[in-house]
């Protein structure tokens, strides 16, 4: 591993894999993609004797629905699950549900940020805070706008990574 010297996270000798901005990045494509690794990488999958190991209390769990089997995660309801992404926007997706929702939506913020010679103009690094029962909140990360947005889960249709590998 190399940190580039600010230039992002990249395999050393490797120069045809790209160059990600973060560790949290490189792991996330190397997750879909082998990459110059020998295979693709594969999130451990806890089981219910394992989270109780961990926190040896009883624990009250949930799914999370919208990721492949492979990578479905069971996590207790009462803790917060928190990582840093980059927010793109948000669009309308009329009525439609489910994975037909996220392709047409990314498929919106794509074109849109190919009209814009800067790319899209409120992009912005966000934490992204997920809590069981209250929804998801985004945040702007280094606070220069102020800006926050929450989702409730009730307005919440279906959670998961693009279908098209986009």
């Amino acid at each position: 591993m190399h940190d580039g010297r600010g230039n992002g996270v990249h395999l050393r000798g490797f120069s045809s894999d790209p160059t990600f901005p973060s560790l949290a990045a490189f792991v996330h494509y190397h997750i879909h993609k082998q990459g110059a690794l020998p295979c693709t990488l594969r999130l451990p999958i806890f089981t219910n004797q394992t989270l109780y190991n961990q926190q040896r209390t009883t624990i009250n769990e949930q799914t999370v629905y919208g990721l492949e089997p492979s990578l479905q995660t069971i996590l207790p309801t009462t803790n917060t699950m928190s990582t840093d992404m980059l927010y793109l926007g948000s669009v309308e997706v009329d009525r439609l549900e489910n994975m037909n929702a996220a392709i047409r939506g990314i498929g919106k913020i794509i074109s849109l940020a190919q009209s814009y010679t800067d790319g899209l103009p409120k992009r912005c690094e966000v934490q992204i805070k997920v809590i069981p029962h209250e929804g998801i909140t985004f945040t702007e990360k280094y606070r220069r706008a102020a800006w926050r947005k929450t989702i409730k889960p009730n307005n919440l249709l279906w959670c998961g990574l693009d279908p098209e590998n986009r």
